[in-house]
């Protein structure tokens, strides 16, 4: 089904704190499955890939292996509308840079040799294809056909990518998104698993080899391009990846996952989307895709449906336990056509769809409706045989009414709070891309780029209820209004490169040198709690928050633990607005030097500097704000790739890569250091009538005590930036080898990544060495929160003393600063492919071991930063702080099976297998709102969290997916094909929790997110 045009290389596992039923055992049992199953399997070829444009390139030898120098080597193809041609060198050596993805002839003619050809050569996105030719003495008159013999390794980059074009787009099943594509390529590890279209219309966290979402405090890890526009949501990293774009519409979807040249600023993963185009002809596809409940089944047993009643699950009428999980609609109607206003000049192509999920959640009682229309156009024109044009429009939206995420709690669909519909938001969020590409090709040997465009986005948020926000961190419970929030993103944007093609200085180069500029701005203004337009009952603001900054109201989130006052967060009743930038310039050259045609080094540096500065906004007591500059990052990043060709024949490559990344900070990243960002204050707090229990009159109200003042942001000198203030970045370093075996091609290796110099706010009085008052009997409790005498004790630690209340905790501005966290990634990644004839097959297998200190809902940032909160981690005794040694070590493991069989008659069946090791996490607890049997615990200064257990402890159940596609198609008059497809999804039924609640109390274990069940769907595609 998936014929992979390119090798997609296999991936590390998410790690994450919300995390599910307890699993142990050897960590390496897997590995025998994998190797088993890859053993049993039938394997396809594929290949690796570079940047965004592909080439060719090759020897020509006469029959006794001698350079030909002086052959004219022409190229032809429908995807360049006019041929190329060009000369061997002295060494015979031949290259065409910039090549469209399609299918080419290559014409080889030499004095004396006649003329030979080799058609059918396929050039995917940023792969660079080989084709040696040897030429035989012969009469001139005389022309020869060869079937192509292109190498399937590239041996030009080794940069780890899996590519998708048009029909295997067609053929992929699932949400018929980009996560769809990354859920099929080896290297990507997804947060959940779709089953069936689960997921669509859902932004969802994915890593490669480590990178991802762990990005959070250090900028954006993994970069999303659409016709060259970057399009990430915001700062990059897992969800905040890409916008819902028509993926039907797309002609190739490239993803590269690893040792990305110098052109790709940031880690992780580059994926790289291009429309299709007109042509000289016209052609076109309608799609229907179509389940609901009635080709559903069911799969919650009886122990989930005892865990969600234990952790405060409430089914209804619309929403019982057994469907809490179960995709209630899924239909996708999506259309396209493209043709010609003048042949050969001017194309034109536009597509449309229209999207529409209805999807149940164990955290929300009633079903979330979303859908999605999306609209797209190109024009592609031909100045003239050496310059081109194209410009592009995209436009979709997506409408939620239920959007689920809570304000302090852990929200999302992945998160454990517990919601309904007046606590969750309505949302909206229109996405414009647009753009102008300009190509040259100079000369055979010179090729100019250009390109200009942008990315806008206006995620809207409105609250609907005006009771008052309550959530409680250990039960999960929310109540009352959400926030009215906005985020306007405009990324105007522009990039140029030059390439230069070199022969003999020691060998051929390709030389490209490129520029680039963006600036990335996100206005956000704020605009109270509740229904807008009326709002959130308000109280006197606190006479302890500095200059009464908030006004004389405040709106009021109160946070409780088992139903007891926690913390209460105090917002400004006014609105205001804040405005962040950040203005990026990139410069970049890298030479592809090939040495003797077996031995090839791609070398680059890049430079970027990041400008982050605020414009102008308005404070909540309605004064203007003028803009600040912020920091400036001056970057640069060196990329070492040698591949060595062991045969010379192209079968059997050596590769090694070195590399240093910078994570993308955006405009994001600007609002922990903009003064007027995310205006709260955050108190302990005890409630003077005593109320209990989680229940809409459970919330703070005037007269309350409060403590400790918690964290805080917004206002003027709350929060600085530190002057040694350094940027995240990685360290990537691979080895690997590849074996091309016939229509087999195995490859293997190591992936190390280290992810440095992440960073956060904290309280500038409030330092790690800060905490050096031992409280050694701190009573651990079990998994009902529930301490005892019998309970086990750990040593915990204070900023001071706390008999009689009589400490005052000491609290400065904010200041935002590299935290001590490196994180390190071991991958180990097998694959095995082949694709030709009938049979096509993908094999992968990934083994990571992670040695982390960024870990999920560990050690971070604001009250989360105290040596507490490495309790627990592999290298902290129990007698002193534990500042710099702290860690967690784990594995994940993952395995993906994609096989096509076509058959007579036009049918195609397609088996797919997903194995994913379940995501590792330790139970915590929180310092406050314990209940105690027999003992008291000691008040802690500052309440967080903290481990109970070692981080890796508990697993979320190892997941098998088993998919199934049965297609039949049927082509009249030559062009016209019809096609009918059935779909089975999770065929045995897997129900496997993807993500469940980590902390201590009732709702330990209460699954937020259950494997969907069985489901059916019914497909047709017309095409022409």
């Amino acid at each position: 089904m998936n014929s992979f045009s390119q090798i997609p290389m296999t991936c590390c596992m998410h790690q994450r704190m919300s995390a599910g039923v307890l699993r142990r055992g050897n960590p390496f049992a897997p590995l025998f499955l994998m190797l088993a199953a890859l053993v049993l399997s039938l394997p396809m070829s594929a290949q690796t890939a570079s940047s965004t444009e592909g080439f060719l390139t090759g020897t020509v030898t006469d029959s006794s292996g001698a350079y030909v120098p002086g052959a004219k080597v022409t190229l032809s193809s429908e995807a360049l509308i006019a041929p190329k041609a060009t000369t061997t060198d002295t060494v015979g050596s031949y290259r065409f840079p910039a090549l469209s993805a399609g299918d080419y002839t290559l014409t080889v003619q030499a004095s004396g040799m006649g003329t030979q050809t080799r058609p059918g050569i396929h050039i995917s996105l940023g792969f660079t294809a080989t084709v040696n030719v040897q030429m035989a003495v012969g009469s001139v008159m005389q022309t020869v056909e060869v079937s192509s013999a292109a190498s399937t390794i590239d041996l030009d980059s080794n940069n780890i990518t899996t590519n998708l074009e048009t029909e295997q787009l067609k053929e992929l099943p699932g949400s018929r998104d980009l996560w769809a594509v990354l859920s099929q390529a080896p290297a990507i590890a997804e947060t959940k698993m779709d089953v069936g279209g689960s997921d669509a219309l859902t932004q969802q966290g994915y890593t490669v080899y480590g990178l991802g979402t762990s990005g959070v405090g250090g900028g954006g890890i993994n970069r999303g391009e659409v016709e060259g526009i970057m399009v990430n949501e915001g700062s990059g990293g897992g969800g905040s990846e890409m916008f819902y774009v028509d993926y039907a519409a797309m002609q190739t979807v490239s993803v590269n996952t690893a040792n990305n040249t110098a052109e790709m600023p940031q880690p992780g993963v580059l994926s790289q989307m291009v429309f299709k185009s007109g042509g000289n002809s016209y052609h076109g596809d309608l799609d229907f895709e179509f389940e609901n409940a009635a080709l559903e089944g069911h799969d919650i047993d009886s122990t989930q449906i005892a865990a969600l009643t234990a952790g405060g699950v409430i089914p209804t009428a619309a929403v019982p336990f057994t469907a809490m999980n179960r995709l209630n609609l899924f239909r996708d109607i999506s259309g396209d056509l493209g043709g010609f206003l003048k042949k050969d000049r001017l194309w034109w192509f536009g597509a449309y769809r229209y999207t529409t999920t209805e999807q149940n959640y164990p955290t929300l009682n009633e079903t979330q409706l979303s859908w999605s229309p999306n609209y797209t156009g190109k024009v592609s024109y031909i100045l003239n045989k050496n310059q081109k044009l194209v410009g592009f429009y995209t436009h979709s939206n997506k409408l939620q009414p239920d959007y689920l995420n809570a304000i302090v709690l852990s929200g999302g669909r992945q998160g454990g709070a517990l919601e309904t519909a007046a606590t969750a938001w309505s949302s909206s969020y229109p996405v414009y891309v647009y753009g102008l590409q300009y190509t040259y090709t100079i000369t055979n040997n010179l090729y100019l780029e250009a390109e200009a465009g942008n990315y806008f986005s206006g995620w809207t948020r409105r609250g609907k209820s005006n009771l008052p926000r309550i959530e409680d961190t250990t039960t999960n419970y929310v109540s009352g209004g959400q926030s009215n929030i906005e985020s306007d993103r405009h990324r105007p944007q522009a990039r140029a490169s030059v390439s230069f093609l070199r022969s003999n200085w020691w060998g051929s180069h390709v030389f490209k040198f490129g520029v680039e500029y963006m600036q990335d701005t996100n206005k956000t203004p704020y605009l109270g709690l509740g229904i807008l337009g009326s709002g959130m009952p308000t109280v006197p603001c606190p006479t302890q928050i500095p200059g009464a900054i908030l006004g004389t109201n405040c709106q009021v989130v109160s946070t409780l633990s088992n139903g007891k006052p926690l913390n209460a967060y105090f917002y400004p009743d006014n609105p205001y607005k804040y405005v962040d930038t950040d203005s990026t310039t990139g410069i970049y050259a890298n030479d592809t030097w090939q040495i003797k045609h077996r031995l090839t080094v791609n070398i680059g540096l890049r430079f970027d500097r990041q400008n982050l500065f605020s414009k102008n906004g308005t404070t909540p007591l309605l004064q203007p704000q003028a803009g600040t500059p912020f920091v400036v990052f001056h970057n640069f990043g060196p990329r070492v790739n040698i591949s060595y060709d062991l045969t010379g024949h192209g079968a059997s490559v050596l590769k090694a890569s070195l590399g240093h990344y910078f994570n993308y900070p955006a405009a994001d990243y600007a609002s922990a250091l903009n003064p007027n960002a995310g205006w709260v204050y955050e108190y302990a707090w005890t409630s003077a009538g005593g109320l209990t229990g989680d229940s809409p009159t459970t919330y703070y109200q005037p007269g309350d005590t409060l403590g400790t003042l918690q964290s805080f942001t917004g206002g003027s000198a709350t929060t600085t930036f530190s002057p040694t203030l350094k940027l995240a970045n990685t360290y990537q370093a691979s080895a690997y080898y590849e074996q091309q075996a016939g229509p087999y091609l195995v490859r293997s290796g190591l992936v190390y990544n280290q992810l440095r110099n992440i960073a956060g706010s904290v309280n500038s009085l409030r330092p790690l060495s800060a905490y050096n008052v031992a409280v050694p009997s701190f009573y651990v409790p079990n998994s009902a929160d529930v301490a005892t005498t019998t309970s086990p004790t750990v040593t915990l630690w204070n900023i001071c003393p706390t008999p009689a209340g009589t400490c005052t905790v000491p609290s400065g501005p904010n200041i935002y600063e590299n935290l001590p966290e490196n994180s390190h990634y071991y991958n180990w990644e097998t694959t095995v492919n082949r694709h030709k004839g009938r049979w096509s097959f993908m094999g992968s297998f990934n083994y990571t071991w992670n040695y982390v200190r960024n870990f999920s809902s560990g050690f971070g940032a604001g009250s989360s930063f105290t040596p507490n909160q490495l309790i627990n981690t592999v290298g902290c005794g129990d007698t002193a702080p534990c500042i710099t040694n702290g860690r967690a070590q784990y594995y994940n493991w993952q395995s993906k099976f994609d096989n096509t069989i076509k058959l007579p008659y036009k049918f195609m069946v397609s088996p797919i297998l997903r194995l994913q090791s379940g995501i590792p996490f330790g139970r915590y607890f929180s310092t406050s709102g314990i209940t105690a049997t027999g003992i008291t615990e000691p008040k802690m200064n500052v309440s967080g969290n903290v481990l109970a257990e070692p981080f890796g402890t508990e697993r979320t159940p190892t997941l098998a997916l088993v998919d199934f596609r049965v297609e039949k198609a049927q082509t009249f008059k030559d062009h016209y094909t019809l096609k009918g497809t059935f779909d089975l999804y999770n065929i045995f039924n897997d129900n496997g929790d993807q993500a469940v609640t980590a902390a201590s109390g009732p709702s330990f274990l209460t699954p937020s997110n259950i494997t969907p069940p069985r489901i059916a769907r019914l497909g047709a595609q017309f095409d022409f």
